[in-house]
């Protein structure tokens, strides 16, 4: 709830260092039901994650994409642009 607290105040950047299984992804997908005009930025180092997360993260009907290097289009940063800015 701290790093929630933290990334919502806006004062600091967070990132997110912990082990499989300890509730990162939650910690993340807080602040974005309460901040709808932000961008989040997940790392990870599995395709299949950023795929699996986009697709619950979609399915809650918040908008997010899989960047990787063959989905970094420029279509792709077209919808992100139209996201932010609409």
């Amino acid at each position: 709830m701290k790093a929630v607290q933290a990334q919502l105040s806006r004062k600091t950047d967070v990132i997110y260092i912990s082990g499989t299984g300890s509730g990162k992804t939650l910690t993340f997908w807080l602040p974005m039901l309460y901040e709808k005009e932000s961008i989040s930025i997940l790392v990870t180092a599995l395709n299949i994650l950023g795929d699996q997360t986009a697709r619950q993260l979609n399915a809650a009907e918040i908008p997010a994409i899989n960047l990787t290097a063959a989905t970094a289009t420029n279509s792709a940063f077209e919808v992100i642009l139209y996201f932010y800015f609409c």
